[in-house]
């Protein structure tokens, strides 16, 4: 359910709002060849396991951050982990049509810390040690190609 009709026609594209002081997005163009390097490790949000101490660990690392084991890794999937909100701001200025950009480091239960964008979300309803999940969406599209990414949702 949307707050308003407002927003209905602006996630639409059926009205034009103004654009934010910042470079436009036709200067952040993705090329196809860095997407297809990060489809596994990125795209995928794939980190590391160390087998040593078995902490998850996001980014992957090379030296276990918890029993300090070097280059004892297995491959470990994020895409379905929880996590916990550890801090977040609201973005006024940069480009949306909901402002605004809620930027989240989140911490994943086990290990891990990542920093993303936060979607379908109440502002105002964000606190810090809340429940989140994770959700690959669409950020934009330029160029003829759609730039995707992970973001979080709260689990309410």
């Amino acid at each position: 359910m949307l707050s308003s009709y407002n927003k209905y026609l602006t996630w639409r594209e059926l009205v034009e709002i103004q654009p934010p002081a910042r470079p436009p997005v036709s200067e952040r163009q993705p090329t196809p060849s860095a997407q297809f390097r990060e489809t596994k490790g990125e795209l995928a949000l794939n980190g590391t396991r160390c087998t040593a101490c078995q902490t998850p660990q996001y980014p992957p690392q090379r030296v276990c951050m918890i029993c300090k084991t070097k280059d004892q890794f297995v491959p470990y999937d994020f895409s379905q982990a929880k996590g916990k909100v550890f801090t977040f701001s609201h973005d006024y200025v940069m480009e949306t049509l909901d402002p605004p950009v809620t930027l989240t480091v989140v911490d994943f239960d086990g290990g891990g810390r990542i920093m993303c964008d936060m979607t379908d979300r109440e502002p105002e309803k964000i606190r810090v040690g809340m429940d989140i999940e994770m959700t690959f969406r669409k950020l934009y599209y330029v160029g003829g190609i759609y730039n995707y990414w992970w973001k979080c949702k709260p689990v309410y």
